[in-house]
């Protein structure tokens, strides 16, 4: 009789349940802005819902996965690194003259292109006939 007990205590102590596998999301943002969650461990099958966030004068382009759903679902099967990324915003700057003579324009603080990123100073100079 002691050792059928002894057998059942056994038997309930080392039959523990199965530890759920646990896999790793990492979230980041490159420069001009940051996500909603840094990550953690998570169950397969769980959805995560993720934003990105950007900085003053930054807009979100899309996640590294290629996505630009913002926020975008993610439904862990495995480990998972996702980065946003992010960008300058940019503005058109039309010049119009009346009369006659020139307008040049210098960009004062970084390389020169047809749209400027958002804080770029602009130097506009009016050359009369």
């Amino acid at each position: 009789m002691k050792k059928i007990i002894l057998f059942c205590f056994l038997i309930t102590f080392s039959c523990s349940p199965e530890e759920p596998n646990l896999y790793l999301a990492s979230f980041n943002a490159n420069n001009g802005g940051a996500v909603s969650s840094t990550g953690g461990e998570y169950t397969i099958g769980k959805t995560l819902s993720l934003s990105a966030i950007p900085d003053p004068q930054y807009e979100f382009v899309n996640w590294s996965n290629g996505s630009t759903d913002n926020p975008i679902s993610i439904k862990v099967s495995g480990d998972v690194l996702l980065t946003a990324n992010f960008q300058k915003i940019k503005y058109g700057l039309n010049i119009y003259k009346q009369g006659q003579g020139t307008v040049t324009e210098q960009l004062m603080s970084s390389g020169k292109q047809t749209d400027y990123n958002s804080g770029s100073v602009v130097k506009l100079t009016a050359i009369p006939s």
